[in-house]
């Protein structure tokens, strides 16, 4: 029986590295795939109205035709394994009832015997196998599991039900941008904006214009406090907007981004259902704005 064991091992351990390898480079062809399909099915009156729909489907055929082959190979190869693993058990069935039968004749071996060695060396020796083959991507979940832990117990600088602010009786509009400089914490060094200055008053109809990565939604996101600026100040009415009440804040601006989920009612009462406390509702400041 241990003549079979180091075989079975390597058989498991290569059985269960070939078929983690495999889900693995699935995951990245399926997640690429299902990317390409979110976006289209998303966009979709733009791709018709365009005529794009037969170089959507070829892009989503080349993303399974590329890597086709190896794949092929690597399924081939994979299967060998496994019927390597699968038919080793037999060879060791073979071994063990005929030298366990001449032990049952002649020296007086117990039949449970018999079944309690053979089924103890050779299935310990596969999920051993296997599970050792497993180890790395334990070591990566659990890595995962951290990062994910430490996301979920990170506290936001910025905390959108905080009662704390200031509430002002009448919002009037008048915004001003002052010396504003930003950058995305996930890309440092990286200014969306510099020493950026805007005023728009009350009652004006304005628009930024520009490509895209310039920070036109980036400005509105920094009004609605999504994010705070690194450098400088944003003004409404005079106030900085890191005093004010962030719930007040948002509930003074109605924000309609590029594509929108719209509920089956107007167009004030959609830009107003964020705010379900006021049956009149008054907005001081609108945006409609396309990236």
């Amino acid at each position: 029986m241990l003549i079979f064991v180091p075989i079975s091992f390597f058989s498991g351990v290569i059985v269960g590295r070939s078929s983690t390898n495999t889900k693995v480079k699935g995951k990245t062809t399926l997640e690429e795939s299902g990317r390409l399909m979110t976006e289209t099915v998303e966009n979709i009156k733009t791709i018709i109205s365009l005529g794009r729909e037969a170089y959507f489907i070829k892009e989503f055929k080349s993303i399974y035709d590329l890597k086709f082959n190896k794949t092929l190979a690597v399924l081939h190869i994979q299967a060998f394994m496994y019927a390597v693993s699968n038919t080793l058990i037999f060879f060791i069935q073979i071994t063990v009832f005929s030298f366990g039968y001449y032990l049952i004749k002649n020296d007086g071996l117990k039949v449970f015997e018999l079944y309690t060695v053979y089924a103890a060396m050779t299935f310990s020796s596969l999920v051993l196998g296997r599970v050792y083959s497993q180890l790395p991507d334990q070591r990566k979940a659990a890595s995962a599991a951290k990062t994910a832990f430490k996301q979920i117990d990170r506290k936001s600088k910025i905390d959108s039900l905080s009662d704390d602010g200031l509430r002002s009786e009448k919002c009037i509009g008048n915004i001003e941008f002052k010396n504003v400089s930003f950058e995305y914490s996930t890309r440092p060094g990286i200014k969306i904006l510099k020493d950026f200055n805007l005023n728009v008053n009350n009652g004006e109809t304005n628009a930024l214009v520009g490509p895209s990565g310039c920070g036109k939604s980036t400005t509105v996101s920094l009004l609605l406090r999504f994010y705070d600026v690194t450098d400088g100040h944003i003004l409404l009415d005079g106030t900085d907007i890191r005093k004010l009440n962030i719930q007040w804040l948002r509930s003074q601006i109605g924000l309609v981004s590029q594509e929108p989920v719209l509920f089956n009612c107007s167009i004030k009462e959609n830009i107003a259902n964020g705010d379900t406390t006021r049956k009149n509702v008054k907005l001081k400041l609108i945006f409609f704005y396309i990236i």
